[in-house]
């Protein structure tokens, strides 16, 4: 007890890492992700012409999310534009434990690491895929596949492959018509809801974070 703890790597005589526990335990392996979406001029210019997005184990809305974030950010880097940090706000709605450039710009030492908590942190919640549409008595229904729970009169962000906007899902309907107040996700649940505007089969639902507001 009062005692400390360091690390000494073979590799890296004379360098020691000091190890520090909480209630929650050691945060040695709670690394930050690695991140490079703002560097992405400096890293074509110095040859690089791929970019690949770490996609193993990962959701499809994360996949989805974060491929398109660099698409548009390179698509500025290609038009000239400066970096928009919009393109970090949006990948901060997947799933993430804070980002960082790695070895990119410098030796990153205490702050590659997450002291504060070993939880990741996201600001929106994935709730559905939609998966069909339909016609039904002069109404189009957009067939969402849940994935997290939903209740009626949530505000949600529609994401689809040409950006993304907020409507409110204000009657969850199911297949024989009757009316939901809230639904959980579970095999094959599946719900229908109106939208404002027409979007594409494959487009994801995703809502803010209570705890993030």
């Amino acid at each position: 007890p009062g005692s400390d703890y360091y690390l000494d790597e073979a590799k890296r005589p004379g360098e020691y890492f000091k190890m520090e526990e909480d209630e929650h335990g050691t945060y040695i392996m709670n690394s930050k992700d690695l991140c490079l979406i703002e560097y992405l001029k400096e890293l074509r210019d110095a040859g690089v012409c791929s970019f690949k997005v770490e996609g193993r184990n990962k959701t499809i809305y994360y996949v989805a999310t974060v491929a398109g974030a660099y698409k548009r950010a390179i698509d500025d880097m290609e038009a000239g534009r400066r970096f928009n940090r919009s393109h970090l706000v949006e990948l901060a709605k997947t799933s993430n434990r804070g980002f960082m450039p790695g070895f990119l710009t410098h030796t990153p030492r205490e702050s590659a690491q997450e002291y504060e908590k070993s939880l990741t942190y996201q600001t929106h919640e994935f709730i559905g895929v939609i998966r069909d549409c339909i016609e039904k008595s002069g109404r189009t229904l957009y067939d969402v596949e849940i994935k997290s729970k939903l209740e009626a009169h949530t505000r949600c962000e529609i994401l689809t492959p040409d950006g993304s906007f907020e409507a409110e899902i204000t009657e969850l309907e199911q297949a024989d018509g009757q009316t939901l107040t809230v639904i959980n996700p579970g095999k094959n649940e599946h719900i229908f809801i109106e939208l404002p505007r027409a979007v594409p089969i494959g487009s994801f639902l995703r809502k803010e974070r209570a705890n993030h507001r």
